[in-house]
């Protein structure tokens, strides 16, 4: 959150985001931002999140720890990252 959001899309997600999810990105990572989310969502009297990123069971895991309804998916792009080396890969 915050990150160079002054930019184009592009650009940020090309020089910014990307090089930063390459870094960070695990299925604890995912899992500990994804209650984080969780809390935050139900400070703010949200009970149900839509949400779509690597690793979908460890957002399924904190959605059932946080006790929110959740709609989990995940992405597939053609490019390798720390969950899948490419799009076969997502999808399988």
């Amino acid at each position: 959150r915050g990150v160079a959001d002054d930019v184009p899309l592009m650009d940020w997600l090309q020089n910014h985001i990307w090089p930063l999810e390459k870094q960070w990105v695990s299925e604890d990572w995912v899992h500990l931002g994804s209650k984080l989310a969780a809390a935050e969502g139900l400070r703010s009297g949200t009970t149900y999140i839509n949400d779509m990123y690597f690793f979908p069971t460890a957002m399924a895991r904190a959605a059932l720890d946080a006790g929110v309804r959740a709609a989990v998916s995940m992405n597939v792009i053609d490019f390798p990252t720390g969950y899948a080396s490419g799009p076969d890969d997502y999808i399988a």
